[in-house]
């Protein structure tokens, strides 16, 4: 258990997980809380994925309607901000991606 815990991928190797729409922006779930409700500390529970995919989703749904995605592809290589910017682009695409969410905005 302690090999998979801090050797383990935990974007990769986690059930659920690998297969996730928000896996790059969202926490993971706590060990410890999983294993006193699931009997197991790698199964999540299902409450808190629902609520970490619908709260991203809401996010990015605003972040594309507001024109906030937009304006992150719009900022060059040179600004400082730049690799910031480049990781909420990446999670948002996994996240479009990964629901088959169209440019309806």
């Amino acid at each position: 258990m302690a090999i998979k815990i801090l050797m383990g991928n935990t974007r990769t190797s986690y059930n659920k997980c690998d297969t996730c729409p928000i896996v790059g922006c969202c926490l993971m779930g706590c060990l410890g809380s999983q294993l006193e409700t699931m009997k197991d500390p790698f199964f999540q529970i299902p409450n808190i994925c629902d609520f970490f995919i619908a709260k991203y989703s809401t996010i990015f749904r605003m972040y594309k309607r507001w024109g906030i995605i937009d304006y992150l592809e719009s900022i060059p290589p040179e600004r400082i901000n730049y690799d910031h910017a480049q990781d909420i682009l990446r999670a948002y695409y996994m996240w479009r991606k990964g629901t088959n969410e169209m440019e309806e905005y």
